[in-house]
This record gives C-alpha cells, sequence and structure tokens, in this order.
C-alpha cells in the first residue's frame, strides 16, 4: 500500500497502521467505529488495550499524513473515526466510476466507447494522487 503527497510516496507496512488505513479508505467519507477496527485487527480475541492500540495507530497515521504533505484529515467521529476524502483521490473510486460509465456507454450502442473506457480505467493512474499513510 502507498500513498502520494505532495512530499513525495510513502509505502504503508504490513501491520495495524495498514489495515487501519484499508479500513477507513474502505470507507471513506464515513464513520468507521472504534469496534470495527478492532475487529479488523484483532478477530476473536482483542488484548484490553486494544482501543488504546487503535487510537495510537491513527495519531501516528495522522502525523504520517502529515509530514507526507497529505491535506486529507482523519477526524474523530462518535464513536469511531471518519477519513474525509475527495471522489476523485482514490483509485478504487475513480475505478468503479469508470466502470459505470462503460456500462452505460455499452447500454447504449458505443462499445468501442465502452472498452475505452474500460481500458483507462484498468491502467495505472498517470498523475500523482494524493491519499493518506504512514506506519504504526
Amino acid at each position: 500500500m502507498e500513498v502520494r503527497g505532495t512530499s513525495g510516496t510513502i509505502r504503508i507496512p504490513p501491520g495495524r497502521q495498514q489495515v487501519i488505513l484499508a479500513s477507513l479508505l474502505m470507507e471513506a467519507n464515513q464513520i468507521v467505529t472504534i469496534d470495527h477496527l478492532v475487529d479488523a485487527l484483532w478477530d476473536d480475541a482483542p488484548p484490553s488495550t486494544a482501543r488504546t492500540q487503535v487510537q495510537i495507530c491513527v495519531s501516528r497515521l495522522r502525523k504520517s499524513l502529515t509530514s507526507a504533505g497529505v491535506d486529507t484529515p482523519i477526524l474523530s467521529q462518535s464513536p469511531g473515526y471518519l477519513l474525509r476524502v475527495d471522489e476523485p483521490m482514490l483509485d478504487m473510486q475513480v475505478f468503479t466510476s469508470k466502470l459505470a460509465k462503460a456500462r452505460a456507454l455499452a447500454k447504449d450502442g458505443r462499445p468501442a466507447d465502452s472498452a475505452a473506457l474500460l481500458r483507462s480505467a484498468a491502467a495505472p493512474r498517470p498523475s500523482p494522487s494524493t491519499a493518506p499513510g504512514g506506519t504504526c
């Protein structure tokens, strides 16, 4: 997992922070509960310090975002966290949008345009995008 900000690219190593970031990204612009994050990290047997460990990882994510030059806030919103992300910032959102448009083009009898859009949806994004990240 990588994050590109104005100060460069940060690699997100496997571990708790990557799981938390992925959870927040999958639910971008929606509140992700601390309980959900605890379950994502520890399945059946979270430690007694699980909630504190989530808070520490979120704090480190915030610091990493700032140092990478990413202007994407992780907000504390009861009962958890909200990652505010503009629609075109996430590759997943760009892909989903292009896929929907390609399907509409195919239904309108424009298979060549649909195929071209599908190819662009599957291609790597050429310009740096900004999304959050760091290590925990």
